[in-house]
């Protein structure tokens, strides 16, 4: 009995003394062993795995470095600018830095390349050069001593695969341009290339519009003028105002009778549109607030091109205008129709504003507001922009064809 309990109890004893005796100088090596740590890791990616010749991709170069305050690795970045890589059979066209990223350990910085294969390698795998970035490491063994600078070193960055893909099928046996696939695509093109075409033209226009314009307003600057004129407002807007006061002066009689005060009122806008008519010049005076026209004056709102509010008087008569007709040689037929009308109407509202009151038949009234007012629309007319620009260019066109006449003869 004895014996069989010290065979149990004294390995028992050995293995627990073996246990609890200190490690052995091996054990520590072995536990304190360093693992060494890369200086540099760099690897490529590009957005695609395959493309067709002349298709720009995207290539991605991203590198960790070892950045502690013991150890810090110096890469040389210059040799990875976009304006200095070279990846033959490829072409950088361009491309850019992104920001470095920090960790306690380790630095990150990125190259973004744009690439493109214009070679005559179709239906192959083409690999990216295999890349050599050269690097120094400084050692410091206490934070406050200088750094040491290695030797230069070199790390060879590994290739990268690429698939150049082919534009047409293998079998084709020459190389066209796709046309439209559908019949709509045909007609969406037919419709745009016809409204650019009508742009085009309308352009065009414009510019000779305007070309014109410059011309005709050089030439005028050019030419001597014996009388001033001042004039706060365009011609068409005064004849214009003219035709909404004898228009206003129609409604108002028709609704409640002829007056005095109408008939003042159309005297003063006929005077106005007569003056035009003779080629007399109307009086025109920059209208202040708060000032009522007087007697004879007719009040023209300002417009966003016309110029300001004036006040316009005309001094034409049926006088005047029988004087124009007996001198004026070069009168058309509707001219002189027109200045007839406008004489008998004058003389009209001139018996009945200087007369004693109103005749017993006002029909005629209506009659002579009719014809004024239908002559001074054909003024108007002639005064607009375009008439004006016409007649200054076939005046023009004249004098120049005279002038040649005299030079030749």
């Amino acid at each position: 009995m004895p014996h069989c309990f010290l065979r149990l109890v004294v390995p028992a004893l050995v293995v627990l003394c073996l246990a609890s005796a200190p490690p052995t100088s091996a054990q520590t090596a072995a536990a304190t062993q360093n693992v060494e740590v890369s200086p540099i890791d760099c690897y490529w990616r590009t957005s695609t795995d395959a493309v067709r010749v002349g298709e720009p991709f995207t290539l991605f170069l991203t590198c960790s470095v070892l950045d502690t305050a013991a150890t810090t690795v110096l890469p040389d970045q210059s040799r990875l600018d976009p304006g200095v890589l070279q990846l033959q059979p490829f072409e950088v066209s361009g491309g850019r830095q992104a920001p470095d990223l920090r960790t306690s350990t380790r630095r990150f910085f990125q190259y973004e390349y744009q690439l493109r294969y214009v070679g005559e390698e179709v239906g192959r795998d083409l690999q990216l050069p295999a890349l050599t970035l050269t690097y120094r490491v400084q050692s410091r063994v206490r934070q406050d001593d200088a750094a040491v600078e290695s030797r230069e070193r070199q790390y060879i960055l590994p290739a990268h695969t690429i698939r150049i893909l082919s534009i047409v099928p293998q079998l084709a046996r020459d190389i066209r341009d796709a046309p439209p696939v559908t019949l709509a695509e045909i007609d969406a093109r037919h419709f745009r290339a016809s409204i650019l075409r009508i742009v085009s033209w309308a352009l065009y226009a414009v510019g000779v519009v305007v070309a014109a314009w410059g011309l005709l307003s050089a030439f005028r600057r050019r030419r001597a003028r014996s009388t001033v004129v001042v004039r706060h407002t365009s011609d068409a807007a005064v004849l214009s105002a003219v035709l909404k006061e004898l228009s206003d002066v129609r409604r108002a009689s028709a609704a409640g009778g002829w007056t005095d005060t109408l008939a003042a009122r159309a005297l003063t806008a006929l005077r106005i549109g007569a003056s035009y008519g003779t080629a007399a010049h109307v009086v025109q005076t920059p209208a202040v607030n708060g000032v009522t026209p007087l007697s004879g004056q007719l009040r023209v709102s300002g417009r966003w091109l016309s110029g300001a509010t004036v006040l316009v008087s005309g001094a034409s008569t049926a006088g005047a205008i029988a004087s124009h007709l007996r001198s004026a040689t070069r009168l058309t037929s509707t001219q002189t129709t027109r200045l007839e009308e406008l004489q008998s109407a004058l003389t009209r509202f001139a018996q009945v504003s200087y007369g004693r009151g109103l005749p017993a038949s006002l029909e005629d009234l209506d009659d002579a507001l009719a014809s004024g007012e239908r002559a001074v629309n054909a003024i108007r007319r002639e005064h607009s922009w375009l008439a004006l620009q016409l007649r200054a260019l076939r005046q023009w066109t004249g004098d120049s064809v005279k002038a040649r006449g005299w030079a030749r003869s």
